[in-house]
């Protein structure tokens, strides 16, 4: 996915994820702190069946698109909507084709990446 599209072409120079799914495209920039800042895009529909937690909390912000999000509620967000789910909360997701946001994770929720630059095609 070209990154001039809708992020900036700065993103091209942050690390980019490979998430061994091709219906989205992932950046991300680590800080020293260990905190990870994941911007992401969907090109297809995707869906989350089961419930799952993750090792972290995470915060985000949705930049276009829509995703509901099942934790002790559902939520459907938009752009502008932000959410945060705590550490070991059960949540999973349903996100739109279109989908952008920028979620920051207080610890390591991604380790496979690739090196740094070039947009994924």
């Amino acid at each position: 996915m070209n990154t001039s599209g809708f992020f900036s072409g700065l993103v091209a120079n942050l690390d980019v994820l490979d998430l061994k799914d091709p219906r989205v495209s992932a950046w991300m920039l680590e800080t020293k702190k260990g905190q990870q800042i994941v911007l992401m895009c969907f090109r297809q529909d995707f869906c989350s069946d089961e419930f799952h937690v993750n090792n972290c909390s995470q915060w985000g912000v949705v930049l276009g698109g829509e995703m509901v999000l099942w934790t002790d509620k559902k939520r459907v967000l938009k752009k502008g909507d932000t959410f945060f789910i705590p550490e070991g909360m059960p949540h999973r997701v349903r996100i739109r084709r279109g989908y952008k946001d920028i979620t920051v994770f207080d610890g390591q929720r991604y380790s496979i990446r690739t090196k740094k630059g070039g947009d994924e095609k």
